[in-house]
């Protein structure tokens, strides 16, 4: 993903208008508490956002962007609270969706993705990886049930090319997989989540349930495929519009209000946020902390996405050596830094000598955030080589300027996921 931030949308989308009413009347409204609050004089002007405009970062990987995600609607942490105590609502814009169609539709996927399919029916989700010939990811896909097709639901970076890879699969078989733009993305994160969704009017029993549901809902007059996988530890749920219906959609769920709370019963929420939430609760994202060159055993999230006692898929002969063999060469592993200093993507991770001096390099670190769940402790994910990523082991890592110690934790979870 791109580093630069725009403070202004430069490429059109049909939600970038209501991000921006949505941050001026942020901006406006807390300009008008801090100029009522008693003696606030002229005192409070510095503690505001300079114009109430959103910031931009341009999802891509080398190339022209495919999507700007809203990082910040003016207040980091107002939106994490959102997302840790209440309803957040997420732009997907870096989301792409594959649909298939086909009787055969199981079939075909199952002797291509990683994940045992047998028996997953309509208002069923499952984590796969979809691998090339060498066994390396080419995409990082959640398997949507309904009842008459399915979805696969990925990286938008990934989206065109897996719709086409796999297709080259199909011969005679009775399956059609299209990639599908026109399908806009949106999420609604945290607590409150099913109780937001059914104050619009939508049916939450199924996704009330548990996570790893499916079904499709009815908000604001119009059809939502809706599935839960719980992103940030809090129960996550994923709608799926027509993109020409998705302004209405995202108006639908940010009017809502809590009367007898008197607030925002949903709010926006950008990408810094999110971030924050998905290391705490040890979610590696694809193309930022693992990618293309990656093995799945490399990955971190291995158990979740593979199945070992299904039949034949591609690159399942590379996946099953580095199984039998017993570890790969490197792995994400989650760190917590000791000390105050914060880590960026990049910096590098070192084992120690006896001694405690730095040895050698064996990583990366890939993500990294203060953790407010956890007194804003500095947490990182980091791919480092496996012989040192043994729970409690004893790192060092380049963060501000100086050297820090940094401990491997027993898994990439640093806070347990709310019920």
């Amino acid at each position: 993903m791109g580093r630069e931030t725009y403070h202004a949308a430069p490429m059109h989308d049909a939600l970038h208008a209501l991000h921006a009413e949505f941050a001026r009347g942020e901006a406006q409204r807390r300009a008008g508490a801090v100029a009522q609050a008693p003696g606030a004089g002229d005192r409070g002007a510095g503690i505001l956002p300079a114009d109430g405009q959103v910031q931009y970062l341009p999802w891509a990987d080398g190339n022209e962007p495919v999507a700007l995600v809203p990082a910040s609607y003016g207040s980091v942490e107002v939106e994490y609270a959102a997302l840790r105590r209440g309803c957040a609502l997420l732009d997907g814009c870096a989301r792409g969706v594959i649909r298939v169609r086909g009787k055969d539709r199981l079939d075909v996927l199952q002797r291509m993705l990683t994940q045992e399919l047998r028996g997953l029916e309509s208002g069923g989700v499952r984590r796969s990886f979809w691998l090339n010939r060498k066994g390396r990811i080419e995409a990082d896909l959640a398997v949507v049930a309904f009842e008459d097709h399915w979805l696969l639901e990925c990286d938008a970076l990934d989206a065109a090319q897996a719709a086409a890879s796999l297709s080259s699969f199909i011969f005679n078989e009775d399956t059609e997989l299209v990639h599908e733009p026109a399908l806009r993305r949106l999420t609604l994160a945290g607590p409150s989540t099913i109780e937001a969704l059914a104050a619009v009017g939508a049916e939450t029993a199924a996704l009330a349930q548990s996570d790893a549901r499916s079904c499709v809902v009815q908000i604001a007059g119009m059809s939502c495929h809706a599935w839960r996988l719980d992103w940030f530890g809090v129960p996550t749920v994923h709608l799926a519009c027509g993109a020409d219906r998705a302004a209405e959609l995202w108006k639908a769920l940010v009017a809502q209000v809590d009367l007898a709370q008197g607030r925002r019963r949903v709010r926006p929420c950008g990408w810094y946020a999110q971030n924050i939430a998905r290391i705490e609760a040890g979610e590696p994202w694809f193309h930022v902390d693992f990618g293309r060159e990656s093995l799945p055993h490399e990955s971190g999230v291995l158990r979740e996405r593979v199945s070992f006692t299904k039949g034949c898929y591609l690159g399942q002969e590379i996946v099953a050596r580095m199984e039998s063999l017993g570890k790969p060469k490197q792995v994400v592993a989650a760190l917590r830094i000791v000390g105050d200093a914060l880590p960026t993507a990049g910096e590098q991770v070192f084992s120690l000598t006896e001694g405690g001096g730095l040895a050698e390099q064996v990583g990366a670190v890939t993500s990294s955030t203060l953790s407010p769940m956890l007194g804003a402790v500095s947490i990182a994910l980091a791919t480092v080589r496996t012989v040192h990523a043994a729970p409690g082991t004893l790192l060092a890592v380049n963060a501000e300027g100086m050297t820090a110690r940094a401990v491997v934790q027993p898994s990439l979870r640093f806070v347990e996921a709310a019920p």
